[in-house]
């Protein structure tokens, strides 16, 4: 990447439909669950755009020329912090993966709390993934008057 310019900028965009996505399948989740094919349908589709949200960001970050290869290059100290949020990538991932299972095998009559339950996890552990992200962003480029002395 060409100079270190506001890397947290260019992440907004990929964070607002992530938010999206899981606000989507939040929605989908909660629907009337009357008609099963249709419900199953809008929660598999919900999940389909977190997972495509999810892999943009993984572009963003994991690429070559990612947010991830520039802190790391700018700021090698943080190299421990950038593989947890690789690693978190793929447990997001998984739990995607556990969700989709999951409404596969709901049939009428039965209690949607689990699936609620995962999805909630899932959107709450996406929260502190972005949180993480933007404190190895502050720690990366935010450096005190004394440090740099």
């Amino acid at each position: 990447m060409t100079g270190y310019a506001a890397p947290d900028q260019r992440a907004v965009g990929g964070k607002q439909g992530l938010g999206v996505s899981l606000v989507a399948l939040d929605v989908a989740v909660h629907a009337p669950l009357d008609m099963l094919d249709s419900w199953r349908m809008r929660v598999l589709g919900a999940l389909d755009e977190v997972r495509a949200a999810l892999a943009r960001h993984v572009e963003f970050t994991e690429g070559p020329e990612g947010l991830f290869a520039e802190v790391i290059d700018y700021a090698p100290r943080l190299v421990h912090a950038v593989k947890n949020l690789y690693s978190e990538h793929e447990d997001l991932g998984r739990r995607i993966n556990t969700c989709e299972e999951k409404v596969r095998e709901i049939a009428i009559g039965d209690s949607i709390e689990d699936l609620e339950s995962r999805t909630a996890g899932l959107a709450a552990r996406f929260d502190r993934h972005r949180d993480r992200g933007a404190e190895l962003v502050y720690d990366a480029y935010n450096i005190e008057i004394s440090e740099a002395d």
